[in-house]
């Protein structure tokens, strides 16, 4: 699990990125989950809304995390030691492949990256794409979360897209981010 509290420019804002492993012998579909954010004592900080989950669907031995980010005006100090307490509902389903992939990320030390995707399908056009790209320093803290959506993408098309981060305040340079865990999906 990794919850930051940064300030920056005035305000305070909370990034979540949160991993969950599928200890069992079949597949999970995790939903969109609100978590709790509680300071040192377990005390309600925020609710973070709908957080989004990728891949909703983990096989077993898998991992998956949770992402989401906000601004918050509940903080009252940005020393403080933030952690997450998921309200999972998760449910037993199949797995669904789609043929969508990342194929590379750059960023240019903005608040921004480039994303190529390809769809591999000979035949599928898919639509309601999700993309979205975490990055991490060295000692594995999220700075930033950012994300978009693609209206459709056709069969054998490999194309670029802008991912922008979520708040759009902080520049992310190869100084500061050691490592990008990205992805793709659709919502089931």
């Amino acid at each position: 699990m990794s919850v930051a509290l940064v300030d920056s420019t005035g305000e305070d804002y909370i990034i979540l990125a949160f991993e969950v492993s599928n200890s069992l012998n079949k597949p999970l579909y995790l939903k969109a989950s609100d978590f709790d954010i509680v300071d040192e004592n377990d005390e309600l900080i925020d609710t973070m809304k709908l957080v989004n989950a990728y891949p909703q669907i983990i096989e077993p031995g898998n991992v998956a995390v949770y992402y989401d980010v906000k601004t918050s005006d509940k903080i009252s100090d940005t020393n403080i030691k933030l952690k997450a307490i998921p309200h999972i509902e998760s449910e037993k389903s199949h797995a669904k492949q789609y043929k969508l992939f990342i194929t590379g990320v750059r960023t240019g030390g903005s608040s921004y990256a480039m994303v190529t995707v390809k769809n591999s399908s000979s035949r599928t056009e898919y639509s309601n794409v999700h993309i979205a790209v975490i990055a991490k320093k060295s000692n594995n803290e999220v700075v930033s979360v950012m994300t978009t959506t693609i209206d459709s993408i056709k069969p054998g098309a490999e194309m670029e897209y802008k991912v922008k981060d979520r708040l759009q305040q902080r520049e992310l340079g190869s100084n500061i981010v050691t490592d990008f865990y990205n992805f793709v999906y659709i919502d089931p």
